[in-house]
């Protein structure tokens, strides 16, 4: 059970990462682009957080700012350069200090934030979606891409992006190992891309039911365990296939299987639990490559 202390001390987690942060690393000013990554996870485990405590509100707002610093640093990165597979190659031992971004925080693993986007409804999906299929596509080891993730978020994308012929070709291939935690997600998107409503219903089913096996295992003090949040968010990237209400016709033959009803209500708005400081935008790198640290 997750107590009100637990928020709190997940707070402080944050303040301690902005602090870092605001601190800097202007001897690796590239390593910025971690600190920010990591308190996106911060942000992500908060809401989680406030999901047990009944605060729906806090929690899409933490959530809100997990996807605001996400989309901030794909979008920052091609602000400055998108370098290619043959400049890194070249830049051998001096990559660390002209790349000023780390690709690997642009990883395919950013389906998470992706996702949270779609259940939020946020109003810059679409270029985020844009900018992370760009970089999920590619095979260039400097983006640490792991291959469940890759699979699993280029689904995600071609879905959002209504390329249904993509979606499909990718289910022709292998499908790679899946982590526990995330196993049963590539069927329901399966389903979604092959129109499968009963099919997307069962595979829901079986995804939450591995969910609850991993989160009463070792992930059970972890936000992780606090509810099923990835079945909330393919319901709702499902209505863009299967049209609205679709978690209704499914309460109507199964039982809740840990999805808070109160995430899909659009009359709870987020409310933003622990603001983002604005030097957290302004550290990493100005456009003309300067390294702004803050006073």
């Amino acid at each position: 059970m997750i107590e009100t202390t637990d928020v709190i001390t997940y707070k402080n987690f944050i303040t301690e990462t902005l602090s870092y942060i605001e601190k800097g690393t202007p001897s690796k000013p590239w390593l910025q682009g971690r600190l920010h990554a990591g308190l996106a996870d911060e942000y992500y485990g908060l809401g989680m957080y406030y999901i047990p405590v009944g605060s729906i509100s806090y929690a899409k707002g933490a959530f809100q700012n997990a996807v605001n610093i996400r989309y901030w640093l794909f979008k920052k990165y091609f602000s400055i350069h998108d370098w290619t597979r043959k400049e890194i190659e070249n830049l051998k031992e001096q990559y660390e200090e002209r790349v000023l971004l780390s690709p690997n925080r642009l990883s395919a693993a950013a389906w998470k934030e992706l996702l949270l986007a779609v259940l939020l409804n946020y109003p810059e999906i679409d270029d985020f979606n844009q900018k992370y299929a760009i970089i999920a596509r590619r095979k260039w080891p400097m983006y640490e891409h792991a291959a469940e993730s890759q699979y699993i978020g280029l689904l995600i994308s071609y879905i959002i992006d209504e390329a249904t012929d993509s979606a499909m070709k990718l289910l022709e291939k292998k499908k790679p190992s899946i982590e526990a935690m995330f196993r049963g997600l590539p069927e329901c998107l399966e389903n979604i891309v092959r129109k499968n409503k009963e099919g997307f219903f069962e595979s829901i089913k079986n995804a939450a039911k591995q969910w609850k096996k991993v989160a009463r295992g070792s992930e059970k003090i972890m936000p992780y365990s606090t509810c099923f949040i990835w079945g909330c968010c393919l319901f709702k990237l499902s209505e863009r296939v299967f049209g609205k209400n679709i978690y209704h016709d499914f309460l109507e033959q199964n039982e809740k299987l840990n999805f808070p009803q109160q995430l899909f209500d659009t009359n709870i708005c987020p409310k933003d639990p622990y603001p983002i400081p604005d030097f957290v935008f302004n550290l990493i790198l100005n456009m003309d490559g300067k390294n702004l640290t803050h006073e």
